[in-house]
């Protein structure tokens, strides 16, 4: 019994000497290779016009982007939007569009609490409506700031393009501009 408590206590003090070994390895940062980031956005907006004291019908819309990235190296990461999707509603009418959007980027990698990056979008859109599928396409520029830890506040301008499949009368779709702030984590 004596032996099995000595033996107990010699792994013990092993055991607590190794963590200061383990702790003491160089702490991981943001935007190196094998990080990766995890998070999204959800906005939502109303519009209602107003001509002559007369009030129009409202748009509504709610986006939701989920957002999945991985440093393949230092500062370059491939980032995916699985399965993002755009709802509007106007009028009686509304719409519901399924999204799935590459978005590879460079993260200029400091040492500091900010990081700024440039990413493109090219993506699918698919359409609930049955008018056959759509593409997307376009970048953000922007900074990715710690907030807390391994949490980011991602402050980015946007343009992006949306074209759906068209009868030959010239392009359907959208041009959005927009500035946004998102959450990400990162491990």
């Amino acid at each position: 019994m004596k032996q099995l408590v000595h033996r107990g206590i010699c792994a013990g003090l092993l055991l607590a000497g190794s963590q200061t070994f383990l702790l003491a390895q160089e702490p991981q940062r943001f935007g190196m290779k094998g990080t990766r980031e995890i998070g999204g956005s959800i906005s939502f907006q109303s519009w209602t016009p107003v001509s002559n004291g007369r009030t129009g019908d409202a748009l509504s819309t709610l986006n939701v982007a989920p957002y999945l990235g991985w440093f393949l190296s230092d500062g370059f990461e491939l980032g995916f939007n699985p399965l993002g999707f755009i709802s509007t509603w106007y009028g009686g009418a509304n719409s519901f569009d399924l999204t799935l959007t590459a978005a590879p980027s460079y993260n200029f990698v400091s040492d500091g609490k900010s990081t700024p990056f440039v990413e493109g979008l090219l993506g699918v859109v698919i359409p609930t409506g049955g008018t056959g599928t759509g593409s997307e396409y376009g970048g953000r520029i922007g900074f990715k700031n710690e907030i807390t830890g391994n949490t980011l506040l991602n402050i980015a301008a946007e343009y992006l393009i949306t074209s759906y499949s068209s009868s030959g009368s010239g392009r359907n779709g959208s041009n959005l501009f927009m500035v946004s702030a998102s959450l990400t984590a990162w491990y």
